[in-house]
């Protein structure tokens, strides 16, 4: 604005919202929208005098506060986002956004991040990711059983199917860890476990009772592992991104698995019925228990390991900083006790050892295959299991806040999606229009054309 308008009145149009104000107060911000403000601008209506702005009248008042008192303050109903298009459409920086609408300001636009990360973590593939990543060759039945497939999979509480087959799937992982926890019972064992006097009838009749038990248990554990092995089979064909399946952990540990227990199958059926293992020992067995990392792919499609995901996602750098923390504290109470355990007898003979102890007093576990015995040492080990509290505390309270946070999120969004009615297509729409409504140029307003 010139000098001679400095003290010249100007009239705005705010969505039918007549305001008048001072136009002086625009000089002062002269690189922000009503700063460039002229009379050839496309806002002035010359016939009428005035700048008519299509914009929320109850936040234009706060930009006018601005340009009098040079503080930004924005009414906490309005939501992050709202904020963000205001300020870009008034060229106002956000620097000048005082510190009492910051919360409102960002704590909203957090919670706009968490829903889309939590939208990220549902299942979106749609039919046609499937026909794009594959091409036009397949049948499109085909791409349409695929689909199905990897959504009965992925989510499984959308459908009766995808519930009876996830309920196959927990039950069929569920009898895998039970025959692993009865082969390590002497219950499971070919060994004569009966009394020494017993007669030579009753050793025959409880080696073929163990050896019947035997024959159920590892037909029992084929039966499972071939449900989980199909159910693996179903995954890679249906999944529409082989790539991201391809580098998924937790796959390649189950076709693993799955190979491992099909070899002890049939090694220890061959052992039941008499015949040499022609496998050999097996020397896989000690990766036998990798079976029960099964459970992780059940617990994937729970909520709340997906919003611990999250946490432990959004929150990395902050894990980090807690285990390079106890780390460091682990050895500076480690290289105390060594110096201060020094003797004959000492149980702390060297750092490492020193370190384990200071691990375990820092976690407040205690084995105590490890104990301080001079006065110094005592309020050493005080001073480890006070500050494995404190510290201990960190990833509980930035995990509780997160977690909280996101469930909340999550409750909120699932809500959203209930009461949310279905879109109908413009097009179908614009059809049914035509068939419900003869309309000629006389009509109402209903009736008006596009």
């Amino acid at each position: 604005m010139g000098s001679e308008q400095q003290e010249l009145k100007i009239r705005f149009n705010v969505r039918g919202s007549l305001i008048t104000t001072l136009g002086s107060k625009f000089s002062k911000f002269p690189n922000t929208k009503l700063g460039k403000l002229t009379k050839d601008a496309p806002e002035y209506n010359e016939q009428l005098d005035e700048y008519f702005i299509d914009r929320n009248p109850m936040v234009f008042h706060f930009i006018l506060d601005f340009y009098d008192k040079g503080e930004l303050h924005l009414p906490k109903t309005l939501c992050a986002g709202s904020i963000k298009n205001e300020l870009e459409f008034w060229e106002i920086q956000e620097n000048v956004l005082r510190s009492c609408c910051w919360k409102t300001r960002y704590n909203d636009e957090d919670d706009s991040e968490a829903y889309a990360m939590i939208n990220d973590l549902d299942f979106k593939v749609k039919p046609e990711r499937i026909i794009n990543n594959e091409g036009m060759g397949i049948l499109k039945h085909e791409r349409k059983l695929r689909y199905n497939i990897w959504r009965i999979l992925q989510k499984p509480a959308s459908s009766i199917l995808g519930k009876a087959w996830f309920t196959l799937v927990f039950f069929s992982v569920t009898v895998s860890i039970l025959v692993f926890g009865l082969s390590t019972t002497n219950i499971y064992s070919l060994q004569d476990s009966t009394k020494h006097n017993a007669s030579e009838a009753e050793k025959e009749d409880h080696l073929a009772n163990t050896t019947l038990f035997r024959h159920c248990v590892l037909w029992t554990d084929f039966a499972s592992n071939l449900i989980l092995f199909i159910d693996f089979l179903l995954q890679l064909y249906s999944c529409p991104n082989k790539k991201e399946f391809a580098f998924n952990l937790l796959n390649y540990i189950d076709l693993l698995v799955s190979a491992l227990i099909f070899h002890i199958v049939y090694s220890d059926l061959s052992r039941v019925n008499g015949h040499e293992d022609i496998m050999g020992p097996s020397i896989f067995k000690y990766v036998y228990a990798l079976r029960a990392l099964r459970l992780f792919r059940l617990l994937m499609h729970t909520r709340g390991m997906k919003i611990i995901k999250l946490c432990i996602k959004v929150n990395f750098i902050e894990f980090l900083f807690f285990a390079a923390l106890f780390l460091t504290c682990a050895c500076i109470f480690a290289a105390v006790i060594y110096f201060a355990e020094q003797g004959k007898n000492s149980e702390f003979t060297d750092f490492f050892e020193s370190i384990w102890w200071a691990l375990i007093t820092l976690t407040t576990v205690g084995y105590g295959d490890k104990v301080p015995e001079s006065v110094f040492g005592h309020v050493i080990g005080t001073m480890a299991a006070f500050s494995g509290i404190l510290i201990g505390t960190i990833p509980i309270v930035v995990i509780s806040s997160n977690y909280g946070n996101f469930y909340s999120c999550y409750k909120v969004r699932d809500k959203h999606k209930k009461s949310s009615l279905p879109v109908t297509n413009f097009e179908e729409g614009k059809a049914s229009q035509k068939k419900k409504q003869k309309c000629n140029n006389s009509g109402g307003i209903g009736c008006s054309k596009f």
